[in-house]
């Protein structure tokens, strides 16, 4: 199911993509307009703000009318995200990726990179610099081989 739904992500962002060429037609001045067509954001973050960000789009299209944008492109959406829903739902409706997956990740990725930091400064009070025998075992570790190891102030 996972391919059927990629393939209608797919379809989404091309038809989105397709959308953003009438909004800019219609509003080339005006980045507010542009902005609520979601023109600068990054639509394929993740698979919830995309399937908002196409319902919200298919919402101003009710009302909106865009150059070279019409009953096609608007069906084109919407066929999109209904194939994407049904698969979702077959999928049994769960996110493969979300927002708060993501924050976890890079927050267990901030947790590594302490721990290799750790783990680099206790190899480099064990085989110090000053020792030219201990220049493969620094070179394991990832540790400048004639100076110590030391990390640049974050913010």
């Amino acid at each position: 199911q996972t391919e059927i739904e990629n393939a209608a992500e797919d379809e989404i962002v091309a038809a989105i993509h397709r959308i953003h060429t009438g909004v800019r037609r219609t509003f080339s001045k005006s980045r507010a307009q542009q902005r609520r067509y979601f023109i600068g954001t990054n639509i394929e973050a993740n698979e919830d703000d995309l399937t908002t960000i196409a319902a919200t789009i298919l919402q101003l299209l009710e009302t909106d009318t865009l150059k070279g944008v019409g009953p096609t492109q608007i069906t084109r959406l919407t066929n999109a995200l209904q194939a994407w829903k049904n698969a979702h739902n077959a999928r049994g409706g769960q996110s493969i990726t979300t927002a708060q997956d993501r924050k976890n990740g890079l927050a267990i990725l901030a947790v590594v990179g302490d721990l290799r930091r750790d783990i680099q400064f206790a190899a480099d009070g064990i085989w110090p610099y000053t020792n030219p025998a201990n220049i493969p075992a620094r070179r394991a570790f990832h540790l400048p081989e004639h100076r110590p190891f030391v990390v640049a102030p974050s913010g």
